[in-house]
């Protein structure tokens, strides 16, 4: 628009309405920086006594705050504010005046928050913080602020395939274990231990997500006794009859698969023509034939002849 001057250019990009307003903006050019100061209106006021169903009148402000925003071109974009504090008539309550653009971290935007989560998605956190300018630590303190607000809103009213597996966090055999819905490939879960007692605690999690130990069919775990029984004790029959077996049937055969790997070079299409797409316990439950049958297993069972004619 003709004659828009800065002021009222970015108070249109942020869409502050009419409670709040740009009243001053500069750039820094020798440390790159945008900034933008913001302040209340008096309408601020009519909307919190709205929200707050009593009058609430203007009590002071806080000291300046400042948010990290967008960036404007390539250049870093900070957000200042002295904000207002508000008090109730009825009961004299003093708060602070929540902000239309501030995240659930202290020192970002909601739009930056966005923007760093995509980020997060796809690179380590160090990273993004390198790209973005900021510390791995608020970063960090971000990303934890908004799976506590999230992670209670998750349901798992679909879950029916479950994979779990134990982590090792650090030296000193410290382990967690980690649930993982292998149909919506998400995690689910994560609790301290790789004893049955995780089970108990996943089952416990599982009502406060609208979920139902009943409804899970399917459990990928490795065969450890702990696991095992912590799926039959907690999840039932239907889960515990089709366990994954893939340790079982990986250790029968261990002598097979290293004399066909050694006859095939490095890297060679033999290799990954015996192997590739077949995982052998993935195909088969106990006492069950193979459902599938393909050149791995064909390859697999020469292979097991020769071995035993060579011994």
């Amino acid at each position: 628009m003709e004659g828009m001057t800065p002021e009222a250019l970015f108070h249109t990009l942020l869409g502050l309405g009419t409670q709040w307003k740009v009243v001053r903006c500069e750039f820094e050019a020798v440390e790159g920086v945008v900034r933008l100061w913001i302040e209340e209106t008096p309408y601020l006021w009519n909307g919190e006594s709205i929200g707050a169903k009593e009058a609430v009148t203007a009590y002071d402000h806080t000291e300046e705050l400042v948010w990290r925003h967008l960036n404007v071109f390539e250049h870093r974009c900070e957000i200042r504010c002295r904000l207002p504090r508000g008090q109730k008539a009825t009961t004299g309550q003093v708060y602070r005046v929540l902000p239309p653009w501030e995240g659930l971290s202290k020192h970002f935007t909601q739009a930056f928050e966005a923007m760093a989560l995509l980020l997060m998605r796809q690179m380590p956190v160090a990273a993004v913080a390198r790209h973005v300018g900021e510390t791995d630590t608020r970063l960090w303190r971000m990303l934890k602020a908004q799976v506590a607000a999230a992670y209670p809103k998750v349901d798992w009213s679909g879950v029916v395939c479950v994979g779990c597996d134990e982590l090792n966090v650090r030296k000193g055999h410290h382990y967690v274990s980690v649930f993982c819905d292998l149909i919506g490939k998400r995690v689910l879960f994560a609790t301290p231990g790789k004893d049955k007692a995780v089970w108990q605690s996943f089952v416990a999690e599982m009502d406060r997500h609208n979920g139902h130990p009943r409804a899970i069919t399917e459990v990928s775990i490795d065969m450890s006794p702990a696991y095992v029984a912590g799926v039959k004790e907690n999840l039932g029959d239907q889960a515990g009859n089709r366990l994954r077996q893939v340790s079982r049937h990986r250790s029968r055969q261990p002598g097979p698969r290293r004399n066909a790997q050694s006859r095939t070079p490095a890297g060679g299409p033999g290799r990954r023509r015996l192997f590739d797409g077949e995982q052998m316990g993935a195909l088969k439950e106990p006492g069950e034939p193979y459902r599938k049958t393909g050149g791995a297993l064909s390859g697999l069972a020469q292979a097991q002849s020769r071995h035993g004619e060579g011994a």
